[in-house]
C-alpha cells in the first residue's frame, strides 16, 4: 500500500509538472485582528476547585511544577472582513511573558463548542488562577457555573492544526500559515455561528515545568497581545488547489502538496488530508488532482 501511494504520487507529479501556468495574483487585503475574547482554562489543584482569570492580562499552557496542566483559549471577530472573501493567509502571533529558558512545540487545536469570558483576573504573575465569575472558562465548565465541556479541558478536535516552537520570556511566537488555518478562518467567515475559535496548548503536555504565560487581549502593553492577521481576496475566484496560498493554481502547487503528503505519511500529520476524512492516504493525492485540474481560468491564467 506503502508503495502504490508513492507512485500515484509520483504519476501525478509526472502528468503535472509540464502544466505550469503564471499569472497576476488577485487584488489583496490584510486584515490585522486582536481576540474578542481570550481565556484559560486551569486543571484543578484539587476534586472541584475550579479556577479562571477570564480577564486578566496573562494567559498560560502547559503542565506547571506542581503537575497541573493549563490550556488558554482565543477567538477573533471577523466582521471586519468583507462577506464572501477568499481567505488566502493566516498568522498568529503571541508573546511570551514568562517562560522556562527550554523552547517547547505548541499547537493550535480547533475549537469545537462556544465558551466564555468573564470578569475573573488572577492578577500577576496569576498561573494559579482565581474563584470563577459568571460565564468565565473554566477546565470543568465552556460558561460557569451551569455549562459544562463534553470533556473537561475544553471540547477541540484532537488533530493539530498548526506548530510552532514557543521559548523563553521576551520572545514572539509565529504560527504561519497553513491550509488547516485558512481552512479554519474561511469556515468562520462563511458561517460566523462555528468560531469558537482554537486552543492552545503544548502539543506534548507530558512535559512537567515547562509551563508558558503570555500576554492576554487585556494586557496594557499592546505590543504584548495576541495578533492574528489574515490576507485575503475580494471578489476573486475560490481557487482551492492554491496548495501554497501564492494566489496562483499552478504546478509548484503540485510538487509542494507532494512533498507535504509525503511528509504526512511519514510522520502522522494531516495537513494533505484532503477529503477531510482524518486519513492521509492516495484518495487525498487523487482529490487533489481534481480540484487541481478544475481551477477557474482565473486562478491558472
Amino acid at each position: 500500500m506503502f508503495t502504490y501511494r508513492h507512485s500515484a504520487a509520483r504519476t501525478a507529479i509526472a502528468a503535472l509538472v509540464t502544466l505550469a501556468a503564471t499569472s497576476v495574483p488577485a487584488v489583496a487585503d490584510t486584515a490585522v485582528l486582536t481576540p474578542v475574547a481570550d481565556a484559560t482554562l486551569f486543571e484543578p489543584p484539587f476534586k472541584d476547585l475550579q479556577r479562571a482569570s477570564g480577564s486578566g492580562q496573562y494567559l498560560y499552557l502547559g503542565r506547571t511544577s506542581r503537575d497541573r496542566l493549563r490550556r488558554s483559549l482565543l477567538r477573533f471577530d471577523l466582521s471586519s472582513i468583507p462577506a464572501g472573501a477568499t481567505i488566502t493567509s493566516v498568522t498568529l502571533q503571541v508573546a511570551v511573558t514568562r517562560s522556562f529558558t527550554i523552547a517547547v512545540d505548541a499547537g493550535l487545536y480547533l475549537c469545537t463548542a462556544s465558551w466564555g469570558e468573564g470578569a475573573s483576573d488572577s492578577g500577576t504573575p496569576g498561573g494559579g488562577g482565581v474563584d470563577p465569575e459568571p460565564l468565565d472558562a473554566t477546565w470543568a465548565t465552556s460558561f460557569w457555573p451551569d455549562v459544562l465541556w463534553t470533556t473537561p479541558g475544553g471540547d477541540y478536535l484532537p488533530d493539530v492544526r498548526a506548530v510552532a516552537s514557543m521559548a523563553e520570556a521576551g520572545t514572539s511566537t509565529l504560527w504561519t500559515s497553513s491550509p488547516l488555518l485558512v481552512a479554519d478562518v474561511q469556515s468562520w467567515l462563511d458561517e460566523p455561528a462555528t468560531n469558537h475559535g482554537w486552543l492552545v496548548r503544548h502539543v506534548d503536555e507530558s512535559l512537567l515545568g515547562f509551563s508558558k504565560q503570555i500576554g492576554s487581549r487585556e494586557n496594557e502593553d499592546p505590543a504584548l497581545r495576541p495578533t492574528l492577521t489574515v490576507e485575503y481576496t475580494i471578489g476573486g475566484p475560490l481557487c482551492i488547489a492554491d496548495f501554497n496560498d501564492d494566489g496562483i493554481v499552478n504546478s509548484t502547487d503540485v510538487s509542494d502538496f507532494i512533498n507535504q503528503w509525503f511528509t504526512d505519511l511519514t510522520e502522522g500529520t494531516l495537513v494533505t488530508d484532503w477529503d477531510n476524512n482524518g486519513v492521509v492516504n492516495s484518495t487525498d493525492v487523487s482529490s487533489f488532482i481534481n480540484d487541481w485540474f478544475a481551477a477557474p481560468p482565473e486562478c491558472t491564467g
